[in-house]
């Protein structure tokens, strides 16, 4: 396995995580919610997908904690 071949199948790690994938899902999400009123719009599903960044948000945060937790101090943190 050379160099490139390395790099490339660490960027598809990168790629298929399910953390980045809800990070992408939750940036696109609030872009859609910011994009209407910014132009003057309102639509119907916009609050739809300010919903589901709410969430995401609030779930990658959970997992943020998590990975902290895990770092820096042994110790269980249960967040409600």
């Amino acid at each position: 396995m050379n160099v490139s071949t390395l790099n490339v199948f660490q960027r598809w790690l990168y790629f298929t995580d399910p953390s980045n994938a809800i990070e992408w899902i939750l940036y696109i999400t609030s872009a859609v919610f910011v994009g209407p009123f910014v132009v003057g719009q309102n639509n119907s599903y916009q609050w739809q997908c300010g919903a589901i960044s709410l969430l995401l948000a609030w779930f990658n945060l959970l997992l943020f904690m998590q990975r902290l937790a895990v770092t820096y101090c042994n110790c269980n943190i249960l967040l409600y």
